[in-house]
């Protein structure tokens, strides 16, 4: 197994696709459902270094969530760590992105 190796919320804090108050929501969604802000993607980088180089803002959201138990994706089947969707998970999130495609519709 190879490849860059990353967990949801790093790919929610690379992307500059919804205004903040929408990503807010989303990451805020994550946080709540149990997402892991303490775990590194394949290269080294932390969810909470994406956060500072991509969206200062949400440093404020994950700082209450960081352990210092950092765990990183892909340094062996022993180490690696995978996201798990906690119960309701799915649904919570179709619901949040049918609320996504309702607000862009009225803007």
């Amino acid at each position: 197994m190879g490849g860059y190796r990353f967990s949801p919320l790093h790919l929610i804090l690379v992307y500059h696709i919804l205004p903040w108050e929408r990503q807010q929501i989303l990451l805020q969604a994550f946080l709540d459902r149990g997402a892991d802000v303490n775990v590194r993607d394949s290269k080294g980088c932390s969810v909470l270094e994406m956060a500072e180089q991509n969206w200062p803002d949400a440093v404020a959201l994950l700082l209450p969530h960081v352990t210092g138990e950092e765990r990183r994706f892909g340094k062996g089947p022993e180490e690696s760590v995978e996201f798990v969707e906690p119960e309701g998970f799915e649904s919570s999130l179709l619901d949040h992105m049918e609320e996504q495609e309702r607000y862009n519709s009225y803007n």
